[in-house]
């Protein structure tokens, strides 16, 4: 194998850095994506809890519906055995509350895989970043080795 100058160990050394660099940038926007399907799942975990919360209501009908920040309206619940879901495509679907709860564990269970599979992905991008690192620490000790 030939033997690198000093100033071939600069231009690898910095060509290894920028890799390190991008794959340091992907990981943080993986990390952005996991946050977002995490409280996905919180919110979707929440919403069923107001569905069994409103099914067990009695006699009483009245709720309050937030409709933004720190805004709310008072109605009346008609039914307490249907929902409206969200599946998908801003297609809304009428649903019973067994098949509503049904649906959206389902879509836990889905985000939840995903996580899975972005967890994965950040493991093998920091297993990049580390062999990147050991390069970069490998050529660094050739220079040393050569200004002396």
């Amino acid at each position: 194998m030939k033997e690198l100058s000093k100033e071939e160990i600069d231009e690898k050394v910095k060509g290894e850095y920028i890799k390190y660099k991008i794959i340091e940038e992907q990981i943080e926007n993986i990390i952005s994506q996991r946050e977002i399907i995490k409280q996905s799942i919180e919110e979707i975990k929440k919403s069923i809890k107001t569905i069994d919360k409103i099914s067990e209501l009695k006699n009483q009908n009245e709720i309050w519906f937030s409709i933004g920040s720190d805004i709310f309206l008072r109605g009346n619940i008609s039914e307490k055995d249907r929902v409206f879901v969200n599946i998908g495509s801003g297609i809304i679907q009428e649903k019973n509350i067994e098949n509503a709860k049904k649906f959206l564990n389902k879509k836990i269970e889905k985000m939840e895989n995903t996580l899975e599979k972005i967890n994965r992905s950040i493991e093998i991008q920091a297993k990049k970043m580390e062999d990147i690192e050991k390069r970069i620490q490998k050529l660094l000790n050739i220079k040393v080795d050569k200004e002396k």
